[in-house]
């Protein structure tokens, strides 16, 4: 089977609302994905096996010198 860049090769569940998320197989590690159904930001996870997980990313404010 040969890879296509930019093909959708893993899915996953979104945390927040369960909808399927559909990660492109060129996603690294800490690249930010959105759920299509509730817009939460998550960030793509690898493990050592190569397993993908996605966690909501965490979005630090500016901080404006407070």
């Amino acid at each position: 089977m040969s890879k296509k860049r930019g093909a959708i090769t893993f899915k996953s569940r979104c945390p927040e609302c369960d909808a399927e998320i559909d990660v492109p197989d060129d996603a690294i590690s800490g690249e930010i994905v959105s759920c299509p159904d509730c817009g939460l930001d998550l960030e793509v996870k690898f493990d050592e096996s190569g397993s993908i997980s996605l966690k909501p990313a965490e979005i630090e404010g500016e901080d404006w010198g407070e």
